[in-house]
């Protein structure tokens, strides 16, 4: 059986990111969500941002982040949606896209 992830499972990736960033030049802005598993990290120099979190598939709880295109999510805020409205329409493509996350320190920079 698969191992599943936990909240442990994620702030201690949150830390190793934390630390990558620094290795790469800035320090990563963490925000936690409304949802308890589901975090909105940044680097505000390079005004990036990607979501990481806990998700069910298949019953096995993972890890998983997508890229923000804040272009999109700004518009979408201002014409009154809210973030769980964003991530559920058919405008989540528009928006989010999904991101290994060992690739997020990169896209960050």
């Amino acid at each position: 059986m698969k191992h599943m992830h936990d909240l442990k499972d994620l702030s201690l990736l949150l830390e190793d990111l934390q630390k990558d960033a620094r290795e790469n030049g800035f320090e990563l802005a963490v925000e936690p969500s409304n949802d308890e598993d589901l975090f909105v990290i940044a680097n505000p120099l390079s005004r990036k941002a990607a979501v990481l979190g806990l998700t069910e598939i298949n019953y096995q709880k993972i890890i998983v982040s997508y890229s923000i295109n804040l272009r999109k999510y700004g518009y979408y805020k201002d014409e009154g949606f809210d973030s769980n409205q964003m991530s559920s329409m058919p405008i989540k493509g528009e928006i989010f896209d999904f991101i290994l996350v060992d690739k997020i320190i990169e896209y960050l920079k």
